[in-house]
């Protein structure tokens, strides 16, 4: 909730103070702020110096008028201005665009962002802040801003807060005003003091006495938390600082509470056992001693409250500890053109260098970047880490259980056997603690695919299929110094030792237990071979052997091999997993030394000089690599198209079209998984339709697609990416990232902007890009026969995907739906006892089903609305769909033929002539010009005649319906 409110007072505040000017009006009569009325606090080059201490947050924005031209820049940076207007292409061509756009439309004329600070009379080149006091936040929060014309920000604050009444009063020698409004709710009044370059605004009369008596009480410079954030971020945009300073002092009793709860927890539970029936609880006490060795359930209950009490009273020691040792947090955001920055700093006792990696040689980590091997899009590096140490916590846990179990006189032995392993038992480092430092990227597992040695796009998904089953696409490889001692054999030599004696020790402790032993037991091994040019295997085991055999054997073993190659280089020795094919990696080894990319360069520059761990990532680099995969796979598949298309052309040409897919077979040919069907046009050629409709053969379209690309690839190798990294000092610990968004911008302005001027300039563009992506055919009302669906998307009729739909399971899907609405008209007439009257042909959309009736999809499977006409009286209606050609009547493809569905049935001019010309006969009678046009249409015979001999056309003439006379005259009846 108070979160809530604090964001509502910062939004309505920050709103008003950039927009404030634009909403100004007449102030109020009589009721006026005058800052020059305003006197009595002293005078300060920052507001810290007067804030008052024991903030528990405080925002600081360093330099406004710097934040919006930063934002212009990174948001201008984006923008393709090939597409713009022109009226906004002159704007963008000046240097912060996006504010003269929005200052002009904002008040009538472009401003620069120096200009700002004028009109709203706040220095925006100096800090504005908001603090936050331990209280609710509609009491506790104090906005500063600097002023830079008194007059221009009493006029803006006046219409801010609109007031309701304004009283001037003091507090010493200090004056203020009380301010009740409601324009800043939830805040209610609001107080305002001031010195010569900033106004203070207090939400309540408590902050304003603080703020008063701040050099009496402490100041925010004199709190170290705030003092030295502020002083860290002074050039940041935006610093957020969190102390827990007034809140410690609630930790003890909090901590009290928290010990006292488990008593009365036990005690219940004893009250719940008490309750338990005699009978049961001597089943369950006897259970307790034969399988666990403990005395009934009174007994388990003193182990248990032992046991949580031990664990809860460090826990709670050790976390109140924490946050006793805790002196604040700060959140610092920075926003430049191409450069973001976000850190973290953690203030604590805890925070101690010793207990984190060393520095890192950052002259040494750039060298030896260029030894490894790859495309360095993605680096880590640390420096030594301490040695590795059993848990003091876990220790203390385990004192603590002694104690308790002492105290209630519970059995021991177990208990103080573990406490005896877990003590003695040694803990295993890590390989970074025995190095000065350590370097990683990632790495592919084998050269890049070559796509011409695959004839089909199925035999390219098999190789792809059986790379990924190998093992993994990529591994990393760790790069560190060489050093005169084996250190890195001595390392896995010692980590088995030590897992064997842990292993020795866990028997030991066993043995002293009335348990019965373990089935197998564990130990470790290590061994290398020498594989020549400056190379060995590093294999090292983890091995549990089990204590009884099966199958006439003595013993089973389990190995977990973890097998590793080591590279020894003239300065540098480097490991990586032998999932690698070990010749590829030491070709890339070998080959000539490859600086980094300019782009991991500019990063690094980022990286202090103190920093101890370090991350690297640069994303984009895939875009070159995905182009190139997308235009080789493009290759691929027509090339198969083609010889699969010549194949079938052969076939047709040979023994026609019929049981093409048995002749398929016959011939022994896949069928290309991505062609949908195969068609045959009117001078017996074959051509493909692929998924979407679209019309194989076909240009290539990756050629043209990778020439949009082709400004960002000159520079992406010397742009983007980010890195993140750590620093500490005694008693401070800072985590910091910058994303650097240069390369996304380039991708995204001159991607767009060679497409724009490549296709959308003029109408020779448009042309080119069709004749460049696109067939003229691609998603027509084509004619031609049908001859062979692909079965892998006929058998997708069902999923509701467009693009995978081909024309039989477009037709057989608008079969299903008109069923469907033919049963819920077919509801509506054994209601109403007619069919909903449309004397017209009109959409389906039009025609009232209420949802009760029907609640299907109104559209073909062309995505074409479905037609409906009714006769005069409601009694017959047709639902039509003119098929994939939207074209009444039939043009000789099964797919452009009509379907129209009436009285629970389809209907064809063709096969159900008889039915169709009653239909007919029938709309003539009752004058129903739209069906009878609509009948005629679909090709109805013109000259259908009734039972008795009569034609539609005598019987329109003895009726004198005129309409219907010319329509059938105007289809042929007469002729």
């Amino acid at each position: 909730m108070k979160r809530n409110s604090i964001r509502k007072i910062s939004i309505c505040l920050a709103f008003f103070v950039i927009f404030g000017v634009s909403f100004m009006g007449e102030a109020q009569q009589n009721q006026e702020l005058l800052l020059s009325k305003l006197s009595g606090l002293p005078e300060i080059t920052m507001s810290e110096e007067l804030l008052p201490g024991g903030a528990i947050a405080y925002l600081r924005a360093n330099n406004i008028q710097t934040l919006l031209g930063n934002l212009d820049s990174l948001i201008t940076s984006f923008v393709p201005e090939k597409i713009l207007p022109p009226e906004l292409q002159s704007i963008f061509a000046n240097p912060q665009p996006l504010i003269t756009l929005l200052t002009s439309q904002a008040f009538g004329e472009p401003m620069e962002v120096s200009q700002l600070s004028a009109m709203f009379g706040i220095a925006l080149d100096r800090p504005v802040s908001v603090a936050l006091y331990p209280m609710s936040p509609e009491k506790g929060l104090v906005f500063s801003l600097p002023i830079s014309n008194p007059e221009v920000l009493t006029n803006m604050l006046q219409n801010i807060l609109t007031p309701e009444t304004i009283e001037q009063g003091s507090i010493g020698n200090v004056t203020y005003y009380r301010v009740t409004t409601w324009n800043l709710e939830p805040l209610r009044e609001v107080y305002l003091m001031a010195t010569n370059t900033t106004v203070f605004l207090c939400a309540s009369l408590e902050t304003a006495q603080m703020l008063v008596n701040s050099a009496n009480m402490g100041t925010m410079a004199t709190e170290p938390v705030f003092n030295k954030s502020v002083a860290k971020y002074a050039n940041q945009d935006l610093t957020l600082v969190v102390s827990p300073g007034m809140l410690k002092a609630q930790l003890p009793l909090l901590k009290q509470q928290l010990e006292t709860a488990i008593v009365p927890a036990f005690a219940t539970l004893r009250e719940k056992i008490a309750e338990i029936p005699p009978t049961e609880r001597l089943m369950i006490d006897a259970r307790l001693r034969l399988q666990f060795g403990i005395d009934g359930l009174d007994q388990l209950v003193d182990f248990t409250e032992a046991y949580a009490t031990g664990i809860s009273t460090v826990l709670l020691d050790k976390g109140f500890q924490f946050l006793m040792n805790l002196n604040g947090l700060a959140l610092a955001l920075n926003i430049e053109e191409t450069l973001q920055t976000l850190a973290l700093t953690l203030y604590s006792l805890d925070a101690q260098p010793q207990q984190l990696p060393m520095i890192l040689p950052l002259s040494e980590i750039q060298q030896a970047i260029n030894k490894l091997p790859g495309d360095k899009t993605t680096l880590m590096a640390v420096g030594q880490t301490p040695e590795a140490q059993s848990s003091p916590l876990f220790t203390a846990i385990l004192n603590a259980i002694e104690q308790e179990l002492q105290n209630k006189s519970l059995p021991m032995e177990g208990f103080l056997a573990y406490k005896s392993y877990y003590l003695a038992k040694q803990p295993c480092t890590s390989l970074e603690s025995r190095v000065p430092w350590t370097l990683k990227t990632i790495v592919a597992t084998a050269e890049k695919m070559d796509f011409s040695q695959f004839a089909t796009f199925w035999e390219l998904l098999k190789a792809t299929m059986d790379r990924l089953a190998a093992g993994p696409l990529f591994l990393p490889v760790a790069l560190m110094p060489n050093m005169t001692d084996d250190v890195i054999a001595q390392y896995f030599t010692e980590k088995a030792e030590i897992i064997n004696q842990n292993a020795q020790r866990y028997q030991e402790m066993r043995q002293q237990l009335p348990f019965q032993q373990p089935f197998f037991t564990a130990s470790g091994r290590f061994f290398q071979d020498d594989a020549g040019e400056n190379l060995k295997i590093l294999v090292f085991e983890n091995i549990y052997t089990t204590q009884r055999g099966y199958f006439g054997y003595q013993q089973h073993e389990l190995i977990n091999r973890k097998i590793l190659f080591r590279k020894m280089l003239p300065e540098y020795e480097v490991l990586y997993d032998a999932n690698a094919d070990m010749a590829y990696l030491e070709t890339l080894f070998n080959a000539e030394e490859t600086p980094a990319p300019a782009a991991v360069a500019t990063l690094l520059e980022q990286v202090p000089a103190d920093a101890s761990a370090l991350s690297l990532f640069r994303t984009l680099y895939f875009v070159e690599d995905l182009l190139r995969m997308m235009t080789e796979v493009e290759t691929l598949l027509h090339l198969e198209f083609d010889n699969f298309l010549a194949e079938v052309q052969k076939i047709v040409d040979a023994s026609g079209e019929d049981d093409l897919d048995t002749k398929l077979i016959e011939a022994r040919l896949d069928v290309p998984l991505f062609l949908a069907a195969i068609h045959l046009d009117e001078s017996g050629k074959v051509y493909g339709l692929l998924p979407g409709g679209l019309h194989y053969p076909r240009p290539q379209a990756m050629p043209v697609i990778a020439s949009w690309f082709a400004d960002f690839l000159t520079k992406a190798s010397e742009i983007g990416g980010s890195v993140s990294f750590m620093t500490s000092q005694p008693e401070e610990l800072e985590l910091s990232v910058l994303q650097n968004t240069e390369a996304l911008a380039l991708l995204v302005k001159t991607v767009v902007n060679n497409f724009y001027s490549m296709y959308m300039t003029s109408p020779e563009g448009m042309e080119l890009l069709a004749t460049q992506l696109a067939h003229p055919e691609d998603l027509q009302n084509l004619s031609e026969e049908e001859i062979f669906v692909n079965p892998i998307w006929e058998e997708m009729q069902d999923l509701e995907i467009p693009f995978l739909k081909t024309q039989a399971i477009r037709q057989n899907q608008t079969k299903v739906d008109m069923r469907s609405i033919g049963t819920a008209l077919g509801s509506y007439l054994v209601d109403f006892n007619f069919f909903p009257i449309h004397p017209e042909v009109t959409s389906i959309w039009n025609v009232e089903l209420p949802p009760e009736y029907y609640e299907g999809t109104y559209t073909d499977g062309w995505d074409m609305p479905f037609q409906y006409v009714s006769n005069i009286s409601g009694s017959q209606y047709l639902l039509i769909s003119y098929g994939k050609n939207y074209v009444p009547g039939s043009t000789g493809s099964e797919f452009d033929e009509d379907l129209i569905y009436m009285d629970g049935m389809f209907a064809s001019p063709q096969e159900d002539v008889d039915v169709l010309n009653r239909t007919l006969i029938s709309a003539v009678h009752e004058n129903a010009v739209g069906m009878v046009k609509a009948l005629l249409q679909i090709g109805v015979n013109p000259n259908a005649k009734d039972e008795a001999g009569q034609s539609a056309l005598a019987i329109a003439t003895d009726l004198g319906f005129h309409e219907i006379v010319e329509l059938l005259k105007g289809f042929g009846a007469g002729n």
